[in-house]
């Protein structure tokens, strides 16, 4: 059984070690509960980042919808209706290399990156940025990208 460290305290899914959040719900993860800041009231804590677009937000910003963590924008909670998490990127480089690759055989993208948000600058490493494809075209865009050795199958993990 994993230690509950190394779950999220909200859905209960796997966190890799020293993870700033929950890649499923938006949860930010115990080890930096105290550490980020909500954005839209700072010095608020945020409880997680928006599955959408990656913003900080605390308790009272926060919309809990399908058991993931939104910000207030109805447009990203509607978001997830259309488009699908693909992957999440280390670094706006590596989704550029996916979006690129993906526009090739006609395969839109749409990427959110953690770094586009002002309460956020200070964490160096963990700058994730979440890439999003048409439902539809989810398959098309895995096995594109497993086939060029930019994506892992089994686990969505980007190999740059």
């Amino acid at each position: 059984m994993i230690p509950d460290t190394l779950r999220c305290s909200h859905c209960g899914s796997n966190l890799p070690d020293q993870a700033l959040s929950c890649r499923h719900c938006g949860t930010i993860s115990q080890a930096y509960e105290r550490s980020v800041e909500c954005e839209n009231h700072g010095g608020q804590p945020a409880v997680g980042f928006c599955s959408v677009c990656t913003k900080p937000v605390c308790g009272d910003c926060a919309v809990s919808n399908g058991g993931k963590i939104y910000c207030e924008l109805l447009e990203h909670r509607e978001f997830e209706n259309v488009w699908t998490i693909l992957t999440q990127t280390r670094s706006g480089f590596e989704s550029d290399i996916l979006a690129r690759n993906l526009a090739g055989i006609g395969v839109e993208c749409k990427t959110f990156s953690l770094g586009d948000h002002t309460a956020t600058y200070w964490i160096l490493d963990e700058m994730f940025t979440n890439v999003f494809v048409p439902r539809g075209e989810l398959k098309k865009a895995k096995t594109h990208l497993v086939d060029l050795g930019l994506l892992d199958d089994s686990s969505h993990v980007v190999h740059l």
